[in-house]
């Protein structure tokens, strides 16, 4: 939030409320039958081994350009329905973890064993059966998006996943139309517009704790009406303007930043200016921006890799979950090894949000980790190193086969690269995910 501007009045605050999200992602895929109007339907997998049967409704779905089994389109304004059937069949003698789920906007959700984990199913055929309806709200005014999908993975050492999913856009909420700032009257002669500067704090921001932004604002006349906002992922959620006019000489003015509990960050400080003649700082109502990098709790800022649903920029590590099971010939046990937090951390890279890095430093002096200028190769290459990490630290030396097959597998490393373009937020300054923007999405 905002204090008042050097002599501005108190903020006015406007929230948003979020809405949870979750995700699909096909890895792997057969076929499917074309889609229709309100519902789809296709079975995806090899037969004999793994498949995944399913039938989608609530959208005027259409196959993804170059994909077989994810699909985009438009809420049709009903409940929303995944059905289907995951059949897996493992040979005798065969090693294989096997963990099912499925799920829509972080909602509905069903997972194969029930409570998590993964269960061998060497031997035999396992076949299972999901059932999910969401009905969603008449409005998702945070991303415009409601994903959902199913997904099986098998880990012998190697892991693999087959996933299906859809993608609808939601209709966005009417946006009110701000109430214009009051318009002095022209002064004849003076065209020169005010000039400004938001000044970077240059620390990293704790919840709770107020910041002086500084600022400055130069004009001709020496006077000027100065406005400040606050941002979060594009949305305004402060206010502040002058009483009247104000000094406008250059020298530094403040204003107190506090950020709020339910604040993710990065926040975005922008200033601006008006003078008497009626001359506008250039790019108003951003004529200068500065960040405000937030440190907040990584949990709020992930999901794991398939946990209770935060709201997160991407949360298709859902499909995959938290752990898999390396078994080890020569020590002839298995290890069960949890990625939960090198999850956590690519979650909140993608979000381009400040954290402590739980994987590296130590209890209490744990590192913090800026991902806001971070690409998304970045992210992804640490989350490859983090997953190494783990593996490392939960399987023993002497277990030299399952920990090599933990540090070289690629299952999860390899769905990121292959869909996260989508879910990577580009361009901090907007609402939702983009392709292009101020980070790489490489």
């Amino acid at each position: 939030m905002l204090s008042p501007l050097t002599p501005l009045p108190g903020a006015r605050l406007r929230s948003r409320a979020s809405v949870l999200v979750a995700l699909l992602f096909t890895v792997l895929g057969a076929s499917a039958t074309p889609a229709s109007a309100g519902t789809v339907s296709g079975t995806a997998g090899t037969p004999g081994d793994a498949t995944i049967s399913y039938t989608m409704t609530g959208g005027d779905f259409s196959l993804k350009p170059g994909t077989s089994h994810e699909y985009v389109g438009n809420y049709a304004g009903g409940p929303v329905t995944l059905s289907g059937t995951i059949t897996v069949t493992r040979a005798p003698g065969t090693v294989s973890a096997v963990s099912m789920s499925a799920g829509i906007a972080g909602t509905a959700k069903w997972e194969w064993p029930t409570g998590g984990g993964a269960q061998d199913v060497s031997g035999t055929t396992v076949t299972q059966t999901f059932s999910l309806t969401y009905s969603p709200i008449p409005y998702d005014t945070l991303r415009g998006f409601l994903y959902g999908g199913a997904n099986v993975e098998l880990c012998g050492g190697v892991c693999a996943s087959i996933g299906v999913g859809f993608n609808l856009t939601m209709p966005k909420e009417p946006v009110a139309t701000p109430t214009p700032a009051p318009t002095p009257p022209p002064v004849t002669g003076d065209t020169t517009p005010p000039t400004v500067r938001a000044l970077p704090i240059g620390q990293i921001l704790r919840i709770g704790t107020s910041y002086k932004q500084k600022y400055w604002v130069k004009d001709d006349s020496k006077k000027a009406y100065v406005y400040a906002d606050l941002f979060d992922g594009g949305t305004n959620i402060g206010h502040s303007q002058s009483k009247g006019l104000m000094t406008a000489n250059g020298f530094h003015e403040w204003v107190n930043t506090r950020p709020g509990k339910t604040r993710k960050g990065p926040l975005e400080f922008c200033v601006w200016a008006k003078d008497a003649a009626g001359n506008t700082s250039a790019k108003a109502p951003k004529s200068s921006c500065s960040w405000l990098d937030v440190l907040v709790p990584v949990k709020n800022v992930s999901n794991q890799c398939g946990g209770a649903g935060w709201d997160s920029v991407v949360e298709f590590e859902n499909y995959v979950g938290n752990t898999s099971d390396f078994y080890d010939p020569g020590t002839r046990d298995s290890y069960t090894v949890n990625f939960s937090d090198a999850c956590n951390l690519h979650d909140a890279g993608y979000g381009g949000h400040t954290v402590r890095d739980m994987l590296d430093g130590r209890r209490g002096h744990r590192p913090i980790v800026n991902f806001r200028k971070w690409s998304r190769s970045e992210v992804d290459r640490k989350f490859q190193i983090d997953m190494q990490k783990i593996c490392r630290r939960e399987i023993e030396k002497k277990a030299k086969i399952a920990r090599r097959d933990c540090i070289a597998g690629t299952g999860r490393y390899d769905a990121v690269r292959l869909v996260g373009r989508w879910f990577f937020d580009a361009d901090l300054r907007t609402a939702g995910t983009q392709a292009t923007g101020h980070r790489v999405n490489d």
